[in-house]
């Protein structure tokens, strides 16, 4: 996909890579994956096709050519299997030109059931392709940390791993071409935090937590997709544990039981994704919730990336997606990506 096209349609990588398939759904911004309605109509193709895909298929393999029909997807939904296809970690290698990769945007890399044998090699693959920058965006940042806490732990390990030379690993890690990001979310619960006031009086309560865990794990840039956006955020001052974190410019602020501040400096978000959800089922997003982040990011000096918004009112509301259709206030499409 050319860089004028991404703009136009909101779309923000040129390539995907996936290496696994299938998911669980684990919060609200689950409800309308669209990686799942995804799943169902290629489900839906290959088994169509599957009495003529078998005619090829060589003796005793019964799944040949099946890859989402293959227990992947049932009735529409997520089954929670997942499929790993690591026959696809060479495509990169034979990609020439530079590109921005998503990797599994139609999985989830963290997911419990990808082992972390299998993302080493995705790991290794990244370091293998320094011409192109990897996207990996998670739901799950716990997993994430854990993933990379193991690494940094075995040194030794790593260094293997993705081929680093002891004497220079430190500075050849994490990966420069390696991006990673979440999609911070309420909880498996699907209850969004109780209202709280925060400095502009204005604003819910945002939980500080996968944000925090992002910004600690090693990676060449970090960003974050609120997408679909349930609920207003306050990336410069995200709330919670007697903490304040401004995400959007590196500065974190803590108070102990007696009520003392202290203030340091963290790692900060280089990049921000954001977007009402779309499809027949979506919820609303005021867009002024959209204009808030927008103008966060513009003061900070961080891009920012507006994927879709609603018009229109909770009753009655229109979705867009168009570049050009964007109101101005809303109309930015920043990537470190394009120039």
């Amino acid at each position: 996909m050319k860089k004028s096209e991404m703009i136009e349609t909101g779309q923000w990588w040129t390539d995907s890579l996936n290496v696994s398939i299938g998911c669980t759904k684990i919060s609200p911004a689950c409800d309308g994956c669209y990686a799942e309605k995804a799943a169902a109509r290629l489900a839906e193709i290959e088994n169509a096709r599957f009495e003529e895909i078998m005619q090829y298929a060589p003796p005793g393999e019964s799944t040949f050519g099946r890859i989402y029909s293959d227990g992947i997807i049932r009735n529409g939904c997520w089954t929670g299997k997942i499929k790993l296809l690591p026959e696809r970690l060479e495509r990169p290698l034979h990609w020439r030109n530079p590109r921005i990769i998503f990797v599994d945007s139609m999985s989830d890399l963290f997911h419990k059931d990808v082992p972390f044998e299998f993302i080493d090699k995705v790991m290794a693959t990244i370091a293998l392709c320094p011409q192109h920058t990897f996207l990996v965006l998670t739901k799950r940042i716990e997993r994430a940390s854990e993933y990379f806490d193991g690494l940094n732990q075995d040194v030794q390990y790593r260094n293997e791993v993705f081929g680093l030379d002891a004497i220079t690993a430190d500075e050849d890690w994490p990966s420069k071409n390696l991006w990673l990001g979440c999609t911070p979310a309420f909880g498996v619960t699907g209850h969004p935090p109780a209202p709280h006031t925060v400095p502009d009086n204005s604003r819910t309560d945002t939980k500080p937590e996968d944000i925090a865990t992002l910004l600690q794990i090693p990676a060449a840039k970090h960003f974050v997709s609120l997408e679909p956006m349930l609920r207003e955020w306050a990336l410069d001052s995200l709330t919670g544990y007697h903490s304040c974190i401004d995400s959007l410019r590196g500065n974190r602020s803590e108070s102990d039981a007696d009520g003392n501040i202290t203030t340091d400096k963290c790692e900060k978000l280089d990049w921000v994704v954001v977007g009402a959800e779309t499809g027949p089922k979506a919820r609303y997003c005021p867009i002024e919730w959209i204009e808030d982040v927008v103008e966060q990011c513009k003061a900070a000096g961080v891009p920012v990336w507006v994927k879709a918004i609603h018009t229109g009112t909770a009753d009655k509301f229109k979705q867009v997606h168009k570049f050009a259709e964007l109101p101005e206030s809303v109309r930015v499409r920043q990537s470190p990506f394009i120039k």
